[in-house]
């Protein structure tokens, strides 16, 4: 599909133009800088790395894929926002950044940079950020290759590449749910950290890292600086327009990277704004995969690697889900974002917000909500944790090994975990979370009801779900209404269906429920009662009236060994109901015997039309002189005539 289908089109730098009297001047900002030239702007714009669809690089073993045209734009677009990361903590001027008339200028950083995203799976051509590498690290989220990513996922995938990177001064960080946690910056860029023991008079208390945590030194500098990749869905369908405001002024921000996102299917990386149109770069070009030997990088590689195409999107066609990207080289540029931020919510609808810290699952809470034990967590049999925004489980399974009721929901817990010594555990209640797969339960051996009701398990993950839960023969009941995989299970409904009648049988009123074929007869119940049923499945109440009085004590239920449906059949009370019913029956039969009847006669000859003519004969043969000695004779083959159309019609003709 062209790209102009998708709301993009080619930029018109005259709009700029300060001859151009007739439009009304709009501030432009790329990546956090102002441009008020359109030659400026060219210029910064060129300077952006442009990573595209590659063809002819190595088979990604054992899949047969030699290119990655026409699904991994997603993968392409994050690339070269990771590449603007890397090459801004070189602290490589944005607009002035190459000289490609004499390659001997570059610096090895640089062109180790460039490098990194060359398409070889070989670790010794260093290309640390190559398709390969992300498509590889991509299967531990499902993705497989000639898949499309979502930008949440290639987020996710860019976070465990970089972090990888040990020796690398640079780091990253992935939130969720669009909130930025300052404690969880400073773990990952300040490696000083503080034991806080407390001093006691008594030797033998022993002290407990677990429960005493090392607390980071938030005075210390920073030794990495950090790139953070917001995942946000700004909509459902399409993009909330309250938040096109913020969006814009996110390109004013110095510590900008940009947006990955566009159009589902069709992924651009956002770089600059001016009104309601954004700049981008747009990956859905093929070129050739560059090698990696001593002349690289070459001339012909450098020309594959910028846009000379200055295309803009209408900020109309941006799907809701998208990643906001920053980057922060200390603490005063970290602490300066998040000022920003604050002035920018204050004055519009802000996705991002910031927190001190993340909420966590810690001693003092668990405490706090074991206060109905006397505070007292190794015996504790049930908490309730709901409604904390805690994104982890964590110390539970440790400290809380006689749980037998855990709540958790309505958090925004990602995964299920720490469970491991909670072998007493028998419901455990998830629902309202992030959980993406169902796992971590193995040694919850006698767990008896999950509750996962609106989570984000889909059917990709369903039947590895559905497998970790065989071996637990004591779960009665799971919980999973809400979830994506559920519109894909076959026979899925949302309602039971249901239908009464009082003439199967005489006297009787029979209902059949159409439950589900599977589901236990342990999880329904019937309570009868003269003028109404009540039948509980599952917990969930169907209640119906009858039209006459029945006896609630005699009856039947039954279920179908075919299709599973419930038959409930009771008798009513009223004995003259069954007369008339009776009655009502055998008209009902006598009605439909005399329709059949009239039914095969109008198919005969017509009678009427054989006896009229009959008559006419007739009178011809009484009014003959000759013949009226036979008067008599014809008169009574006359009258045997009418009496045959008399026994075989309802309105026999009339003889004269």
């Amino acid at each position: 599909m062209s790209q102009f289908a998708h709301g993009i089109r080619y930029f018109d730098a005259s709009s700029m133009s300060t001859d151009n009297v007739q439009l009304t001047p709009m501030a432009t900002y790329v990546l956090g800088v102002h441009h008020s030239s359109a030659e400026s702007l060219v210029q910064h714009l060129q300077s952006i790395i442009w990573l595209t669809y590659r063809r002819d690089f190595a088979q990604m073993v054992p899949y047969e894929f030699t290119s990655d045209a026409g699904w991994g734009c997603m993968l392409r677009t994050a690339q070269m926002m990771l590449c603007e990361a890397l090459l801004r903590n070189l602290s490589i001027h944005r607009t002035t950044r190459f000289c490609w008339k004499d390659n001997e200028t570059l610096a090895p950083e640089v062109v180790q940079v460039l490098r990194s995203f060359v398409d070889s799976p070989k670790e010794e051509d260093g290309c640390f950020y190559a398709i390969h590498r992300m498509v590889q690290v991509g299967m531990k989220y499902d993705m497989l290759p000639g898949e499309w990513y979502g930008p949440t996922t290639a987020a996710q995938v860019l976070r465990d590449l970089v972090n990888a990177q040990i020796d690398s001064n640079l780091c990253m960080y992935v939130p969720q749910d669009g909130v930025i946690y300052t404690d969880e910056i400073n773990k990952l860029c300040v490696t000083k950290w503080v034991h806080e023991q407390p001093s006691t008079s008594n030797a033998s208390v022993l002290y407990d890292p677990l429960l005493n945590p090392p607390k980071i030194d938030t005075s210390a500098p920073w030794n990495k600086s950090i790139f953070i990749l917001i995942p946000l869905r700004l909509g459902l369908d399409q993009l909330n327009t309250t938040y096109i405001p913020a969006l814009t002024q996110v390109f004013e921000f110095p510590q900008s990277l940009g947006i990955i996102g566009g159009k589902r299917g069709h992924s651009v990386y956002f770089v600059g704004a001016r009104g309601h149109q954004f700049h981008i770069l747009d990956p859905h070009t093929v070129h050739p995969t560059t090698e990696v030997d001593g002349s690289f990088p070459t001339a012909t590689h450098a020309r594959t690697i910028h846009s000379t195409d200055h295309l803009v999107m209408e900020v109309d066609y941006i799907d809701p889900s998208l990643a906001v990207g920053f980057y922060c080289r200390n603490r005063q540029d970290y602490n300066d974002l998040c000022t920003r931020l604050s002035v920018m919510a204050a004055s519009t609808t802000c996705p991002i917000t910031k927190r001190r810290y993340m909420p966590r699952i810690t001693l003092d809470l668990l405490r706090k909500r074991s206060e109905h034990n006397e505070g007292i967590i190794s015996t504790l049999e049930e908490i309730s944790l709901h409604q904390e925004e805690l994104e982890k489980i964590e110390l539970i399974g440790t400290l809380c090994r006689k749980l037998r009721i855990l709540y958790l929901q309505n958090n925004i817990i990602e995964k299920i975990e720490d469970l491991t010594h909670m072998k007493e555990l028998r419901y455990l209640n998830l629902a309202l979370n992030n959980i993406k797969r169902i796992e971590g339960l193995s040694n919850c051996e006698f767990l008896e009801k999950l509750d996962l009701t609106v989570n984000f398990i889909d059917v990709d993950a369903l039947e590895d779900s559905i497998d970790h839960l065989k071996p637990f023969e004591h779960l009665k009941e799971l919980y999973m209404l809400g979830n994506p995989a559920q519109s894909d299970w076959d026979g899925f409904t949302q309602y039971l269906k249901f239908h009464m009648n009082d003439e199967e049988k005489p006297g009787f009123i029979t209902l059949e429920v159409f439950v589900p074929k599977y589901l236990d007869s342990s999880l329904i119940n019937v309570d009868m009662h003269p003028t109404y049923v009540t039948i509980t499945i599952k917990n969930k109440l169907l209640r119906l009236r009858f039209q006459e009085e029945v006896k609630c004590d005699q009856g039947t239920a039954l279920r179908s060994k075919t299709t599973g449906a419930l038959k409930l059949t009771v008798e009513k009370v009223d004995p003259k109901s069954i007369a008339r019913a009776l009655r009502a029956k055998a008209s009902r039969q006598e009605q439909d015997n005399n329709k059949q009847t009239i039914s095969e006669l109008s198919k005969k000859p017509s009678l009427q039309t054989q006896v009229l003519g009959c008559a006419v004969q007739i009178n011809r043969i009484v009014h003959r002189p000759e013949d009226r000695e036979r008067q008599a004779t014809h008169k009574v083959e006359a009258y045997s005539t009418r009496r045959l159309a008399q026994e075989n019609s309802c309105e026999p003709p009339l003889l004269y």
